[in-house]
Order: C-alpha cells, then structure tokens, then sequence
C-alpha cells in the first residue's frame, strides 16, 4: 500500500509540472494574477495529496474566508505547505535554499512561492517589497518565521524581517499553530516524530517513503484571531509568537 501511495504522489508531481508549467510565461505579464491562480492550482493538489497519505486534519477554520492576509505559522515538515494550501489558498515565502533543492526547488518555483534569502541583508529590502506586492494584490502570503523546519520539541524565536512586510501594507497578521498530534493511533513522541518532522539534513525523497508507509496522520491546525498591523515589526513578531507558542504542544 505505501509503495501504491509514493508512486501515486510521484505521478501527481509529474502531472503538477505539466499543468503549471505555462505558468512561468505569465508570471513575466502578471505575476500576482499568476500566483492566484497556481495557489487554487496548489491547494487542489495540496488535498489531494493529504487524502492519499490519510492525513486528517482538525481545524477551527470553520466557514473563515481570509484575502490579503500575512498568514505566519510554526514549522515542522513540507506537509506543513499542503496542510495550510488546503485550508487557505495562498502564496509561500520560502528560502532560496529551497529553491535551490532539487525537486522541491522545481516544486516551489511552479507553485509561485515568493524567494528570500534572509542572509543577505541588501537582499531582504527588495524581498520584502515582493511580499509587499503579493498582499496588496489581495494574495495570501504565508511565512514560516522560524525561518527553518524544527525537530518539534519547542518552537524556535522568530525573525523579524518579513513582518515588516504587513507594517509597510497595514495587513492583518493571522497566527497559525501546527501540532502533529498522532501517527497511526500513537501520540506524537521522540520516538516517532521524524516520520513526519523534516528537519536538519534529512533526504526529501527517503522521508516522503516513510510518510507513505503509514495508516493515518492526525494533525491539529489552530487559526487565531487576527493581530492588527503594528507600526513596529518588532512588537507585531513578538505577539505572532506568543499565541503560536502558546498554543503549541512541544514534542517529548
């Protein structure tokens, strides 16, 4: 069954690239029109996907309807971009490093994922303007502020660079907590985590096989309620991490 399920992924890849691929034409005419289209694209796929690995989700999303927000969340595996893109149809901000990945990098790029290299700090203005741009064209940007997938046991301190982004658009920051609560009826533990977590210097492809093997995933997405637009990016970064933190359940 989980060899059925990798080759059925692996097909869904191979179909996404031939679906979107026209799309980097457009994204030279009208980027931002581009990327709201490939995001529904995304999100279609993103379900299906999680279907064919029995990932099943608890939300409190409800009937919420979101447009131009900065979305931020925790951090733990690639699972979390298909997880949030089948709730909310939305651009990701994602390293240049990933862009860089093989396969995911080709992934990412046709799924008009916004690129930032938070390194470099000449870079990061003309990034921040990109994200910019995406909100005020009414897209969803979802931003991963640990700026790193984790290892699970505690959620990392944010960066504050890309929250500047809704300060300058005077976007509403909505908080996002991810919790992997369960792996084939057992409870998320040290002992099982890194058949879901991605971290570190972990193979794409040999972890995706492991995810494949098993029956069920539970996952716990908790939407909080929207934080207003601060003038400081600092203040707004600090109040994201506390709710996601808080509603966070550190793996042990």
């Amino acid at each position: 069954m989980g060899t059925i399920k990798f080759i059925a992924i692996i097909c869904l890849i191979s179909s996404y690239f031939i679906i979107t691929l026209p799309g980097l034409i457009f994204f030279a005419i009208s980027p931002q029109k581009t990327r709201k289209v490939l995001n529904k694209i995304v999100s279609i796929y993103s379900k299906i996907v999680l279907n064919i690995v029995n990932a099943k989700i608890e939300s409190n999303l409800a009937d919420k309807m979101y447009s131009h927000k900065l979305i931020v969340s925790n951090h733990l595996s690639y699972m979390d971009i298909m997880l949030l893109s089948s709730q909310v149809p939305s651009s990701f901000v994602t390293s240049i490093e990933m862009k860089n990945t093989p396969v995911l990098g080709q992934i990412t790029t046709l799924a008009g994922c916004l690129f930032v290299e938070r390194r470099n700090k000449k870079k990061i203005k003309n990034e921040i303007k990109d994200i910019e741009e995406a909100l005020s064209a009414g897209l969803n940007v979802i931003v991963f502020p640990e700026a790193t997938s984790t290892n699970g046991e505690q959620v990392l301190h944010f960066k504050r660079s890309l929250f500047q982004a809704a300060v300058n658009t005077q976007t509403q920051v909505v908080p996002v907590t991810i919790n992997y609560a369960a792996i084939n009826g057992e409870p998320l533990s040290l002992s099982n985590r890194d058949l879901v977590c991605w971290y570190g210097d972990m193979d794409f492809a040999p972890h995706l096989w492991k995810i494949c093997q098993q029956k069920e995933i539970l996952v716990q997405i908790e939407f909080a309620k929207d934080l207003k637009a601060d003038d400081d990016s600092a203040k707004l970064r600090d109040l994201a991490f506390e709710v996601i933190s808080g509603n966070y359940n550190p793996i042990n």
